[in-house]
């Protein structure tokens, strides 16, 4: 077995194991915004799989870097999985360091491969959704520190917020697999 494709296969079961992992805290969730928080994170890491293998078997690995940041954004997809059984703030928090993850994983994949240019679309229309995504993510996790709005409504204009991107980049680089 080639090296990519034993990190390739170790990053498809790292996968596995988070979200397999993650239906053990289902029992731990109370609040009604903590189950809506769980099911958001597993339909967005499905999602963000979507994508990532494809763009991961494409832009292989190769330095050690490389095996370390992406088994740092597997820690952020199982840091986001944990975190629906805590507070909204440090659930939205831990979204905005998953998208930071994932920013880091594009810009290296900018810097590391010349010829991005078929891609090049699908790569900034993420990179600019990630930064969206993950600013939004972090503003409404302070709100939500301070107690301003009700965590469910906090949570409900989140989600909302990342339709919406999902929706606007699968139009840019046309490509619709679903809304989350």
């Amino acid at each position: 077995m080639s090296q990519q494709g034993f990190q390739l296969k170790f990053i498809d079961i790292m996968v596995a194991v988070v979200l397999g992992l993650g239906f053990q805290w289902w029992p731990e969730l109370k609040e009604p915004w903590q189950y809506i928080a769980f099911i958001f994170a597993y339909f967005n890491l499905v999602d963000y799989w979507i994508d990532y293998n494809p763009a991961a078997k494409k832009y292989t690995l190769g330095l050690e870097i490389d095996i370390v940041l992406h088994t740092l954004i597997i820690f952020s997809m199982f840091l986001l999985v944990f975190s629906a059984q805590q507070s909204l703030s440090y659930f939205l928090f831990a979204f905005g360091f998953y998208r930071a993850t994932d920013i880091l994983w594009l810009c290296m994949i900018k810097a590391k491969h010349k010829k991005v240019t078929g891609d090049i679309v699908y790569v900034n229309t993420w990179l600019v959704s990630d930064i969206v995504e993950s600013s939004v993510a972090l503003g409404l996790g302070v709100v939500a520190l301070y107690e301003i709005i009700a965590p469910l409504y906090i949570l409900i204009s989140f989600v909302l917020i990342r339709v919406c991107t999902r929706l606007l980049s699968s139009v840019r680089y046309k490509k619709i697999f679903y809304a989350f």
